[in-house]
């Protein structure tokens, strides 16, 4: 991909596919939630993930891979404009995924890449989550986290999407300073 245009014409469609998905879900926080849930018709079927359930893995799988690509050479605002068309198209946002295992230097890398453009969506406490399982695994692989930590930062968000001190920069750089040394 060598525009922001054509990286929003290719996630688009994929996007489109993925929100009937995406979107399908019970809202838990209504009264009542588990009774719609156990009356769905038809009964859901066995979990598969989004991209498989809608077709679209291996246009995905080769999208994001381009993405990160472009976010890692792109400038500042090039990379605000990939994050906000994540925010755009928040169903690709929430369904793309990258592989967990092996976990390796240029896994973590892009893996970072990832949760930088992410911006942690749409709850900053998922993100933890997220990032927790990311460094558990490169620690156990004895990857230079601190380092591949310090180089997502750098490329990241300092705007705090849910409030003060919380940008993706800075818990990315508070998250490098715990596995310093």
């Amino acid at each position: 991909m060598k525009t922001l245009a054509a990286i929003e014409q290719a996630i688009a469609p994929l996007d489109a596919a993925i929100r009937p998905i995406a979107k399908s879900g019970i809202d838990v926080t209504k009264p009542g939630w588990l009774k719609r849930l156990r009356a769905r018709k038809p009964a859901p079927e066995p979990w598969q993930p989004a991209l498989d359930r809608a077709g679209v893995r291996a246009e995905a799988d080769a999208l994001v891979a381009a993405i990160i690509d472009f976010y890692a050479a792109g400038s500042d605002a090039e990379r605000e404009a990939v994050r906000a068309l994540f925010r755009k198209y928040d169903s690709f946002a929430w369904a793309v995924t990258l592989p967990q295992e092996p976990m390796t230097a240029e896994l973590l890398r892009r893996t970072l890449l990832l949760f930088s453009i992410e911006d942690q969506e749409k709850d900053w406490r998922d993100a933890i989550v997220w990032l927790d399982g990311i460094c558990a695994r490169a620690a156990k692989a004895g990857l230079p986290l601190a380092k591949k930590l310090n180089e997502a930062a750098a490329l990241s968000s300092d705007t705090a999407p849910f409030g003060p001190g919380r940008s993706t920069r800075k818990m990315l750089l508070d998250y490098a300073e715990r596995f310093r040394g």
